[in-house]
């Protein structure tokens, strides 16, 4: 599956638990800038944020942020998302951040936590990327201080609680 012209990561899993003060932290792909194809990647581990600045982190545990082209493909994470100072947080990207962007058999079994955006796809996603055949399972919650507070997400308010992600304007 290498896609000429591109950064290929391939095949490549993360069982290490990660505790971090970086402002863009991940498992496999810190940041997918321009052309960058992650395919068949796993993480397994955990992340604990804490960088400096509050609402100044982009995290996920796949990828923190994607550029124009990157593309994700069939990438798994099982491991929970942990900000203690309100980084944007998704189980697979931190920031979806063009429309370029795709996203194929793309899996999150993990929790995500943060008191900004958390959501067990992607933290934010500011553009109409395409995302086929995805999934999320998990929670989301709140920092809350360190005492977790997790959210009560139901059919009938999965969107308005961003359990998916943060869909910007």
């Amino acid at each position: 599956g290498d896609m000429a012209g591109y950064v290929n990561v391939v095949n490549c899993t993360n069982d290490g638990p990660m505790t971090s003060d970086a402002p863009r932290t991940s498992g496999i792909v810190a940041a997918c800038n321009r052309f960058t194809f992650v395919d068949g990647c796993t993480n397994n581990a955990s992340q604990t944020n804490s960088h400096a600045v509050s609402q100044g982190g982009r995290l996920g545990n796949i990828t923190c942020i994607t550029g124009s082209g990157s593309k994700l493909r069939n990438c798994t994470n099982n491991g929970d998302l942990v900000s203690s100072t309100s980084a944007r947080c998704g189980g697979v990207v931190g920031f979806v951040n063009h429309k370029s962007n795709t996203f194929e058999n793309c899996h999150n079994t993990g929790n995500v936590i943060s008191d900004w955006d958390a959501g067990l796809f992607f933290g934010y996603d500011n553009v109409v990327a395409t995302f086929t055949n995805c999934s999320v399972s998990g929670s989301t919650g709140t920092y809350n201080g360190g005492t977790f507070k997790m959210n009560n997400v139901t059919s009938s308010n999965y969107i308005s609680s961003k359990y998916v992600g943060n869909i910007g304007t």
